[in-house]
């Protein structure tokens, strides 16, 4: 009876061992993605960045042309002995439209930064859904560096498979 027991332990030892080596770690059903490699290499990410540099770029430009005008009338009003009251109004209307359009502008930018990261997040949780239930995962956690997800073994980080995936998907390459 006892060699029995030995026995039949001996074989649940077994068949525990077996099971969990011929599990991999990736079938374990829970895998990580870097959050902002992920985020960074996005083609929609990178088209929006883009997008968002160019609409800053025109935007400083255009700041640029209303400072210089504003240095120039800046040095024309100090080599005059007597400011006419005309000019120097046009000064301070000049002057308060640069100082407007610079706020104007800043929260242009910062709204359309946000709208942009909306965009993307909401695309790319889309696709990481499809693709955990393409690839039967049970959970898919971000790792940030913020200290939310300490420590994961390299073989549970799909970053670079997620990337080609959500990236094929934008682009529609099947």
């Amino acid at each position: 009876m006892q060699t029995n027991f030995k026995m039949k332990s001996y074989l649940v030892v077994l068949l525990a061992a077996f099971l969990m080596l011929s599990c991999g770690e990736k079938q374990s059903g829970i895998v990580y993605v870097q959050n902002m490699r992920l985020y960074s290499e996005f083609d929609l990410a990178l088209e929006l960045d883009a997008t968002l540099q160019d609409f800053s770029k025109k935007r400083t430009q255009e700041l640029d042309s209303l400072n210089m005008a504003l240095e120039n009338m800046t040095a024309e009003l100090e080599n005059m002995v007597e400011i006419p009251m005309e000019t120097y109004q046009n000064y301070n209307d000049l002057r308060n439209a640069l100082m407007f359009r610079e706020k104007n502008y800043e929260e242009e930018l910062i709204a359309k930064s946000q709208e942009y990261d909306e965009q993307i997040w909401e695309r790319l949780n889309g696709y990481v859904q499809t693709f955990a239930e393409a690839n039967d995962y049970e959970m898919i956690l971000g790792a940030s560096e913020n200290g939310n997800l300490m420590y994961a073994k390299d073989t549970l980080d799909i970053t670079d498979e997620l990337i080609e995936y959500c990236n094929n998907q934008y682009n529609g390459v099947k």
